[in-house]
């Protein structure tokens, strides 16, 4: 039996280390920011920053996400270096490929990839018959509020 009291019946199961009903569409943050490839560094932090959001997508010519972008990002390759945020693209400064999963992954099966590749945010995106379309991103805050155990996840 877990230690933990007060906690809600999806806590409880998740702690006791039995697998995870829950889907990443359930905790999923919905309504992903995405800047164009060749947008400045500048625009993207000052609209996470009144946005709240700590990442993006990027997307090419087409609209087709080919990076995503965190605050880390931004922090070690443009400020760390001192270089000026209105003159680094973000396509310079993106984690490529985009890491992704479909809406039917499982909570646990989201932890499981995001400790693999050692990251703290995935894009969830829904397969259609012409592609696919993104539908939200999880990241390790999203587990955090869900108020999941989170003590397979390496915290970078």
């Amino acid at each position: 039996m877990n230690n933990l009291t007060n906690q809600s019946n999806k806590s409880k199961i998740i702690s006791e280390d039995k697998a995870s009903p829950f889907l990443v569409t359930e905790f999923m943050t919905r309504g992903v920011l995405s800047f164009h490839k060749d947008e400045t560094t500048q625009t993207a932090a000052t609209k996470m920053m009144d946005l709240g959001v700590a990442c993006f997508i990027v997307l090419d010519d087409n609209g087709i996400s080919i990076g995503i972008v965190t605050e880390k990002d931004i922090v070690g390759k443009v400020v760390a270096k001192n270089l000026i945020p209105s003159e680094v693209t973000i396509e310079s400064i993106m984690s490529s490929p985009v890491k992704k999963l479909p809406t039917s992954t499982t909570i646990d099966e989201a932890i499981d990839e995001m400790n693999s590749h050692g990251i703290k945010h995935m894009v969830i995106y829904e397969a259609l018959e012409t592609g696919e379309s993104v539908v939200g991103m999880l990241s390790f805050t999203n587990l955090v509020r869900a108020d999941l155990s989170l003590n397979r996840l390496i915290i970078y």
